[in-house]
């Protein structure tokens, strides 16, 4: 099973997909198999949060406390569920991102 991208398709978020393959080797093209009966809901990748993120009212010396908005609309996920998030920090002087964790 492989993944398909491309723009090349004219496909749009929720764009029902029904498939059929066939085979080929060196003598040529096999028959097609019959239609997928379901077919497949086109996703995109998710947006980004809609607001940065906000330091969190439990921030003390100690830790650092993030809140953020999580994607909720079937369109800002993609179509899909989300798996997790990743929060990346640096260190305040315009520097590089670094992950600090990602969350299941």
């Amino acid at each position: 099973m492989t993944t398909l991208t491309s723009e090349d398709f004219g496909l749009v978020l929720g764009d029902l997909v029904i498939a059929k393959i066939a085979a080929i080797n060196e003598k040529g093209q096999g028959l097609f198999s019959k239609p997928n009966s379901v077919g497949a809901l086109v996703q995109t990748l998710p947006q980004a949060p809609p607001n940065p993120p906000r330091r969190g009212h439990l921030t003390n010396e100690f830790r650092i406390h993030v809140e953020w908005d999580f994607l909720t609309t079937y369109e800002q996920r993609g179509g899909s569920t989300i798996d997790s998030y990743e929060l990346q920090i640096d260190d305040g002087a315009g520097g590089y991102f670094v992950e600090v964790c990602g969350f299941t």
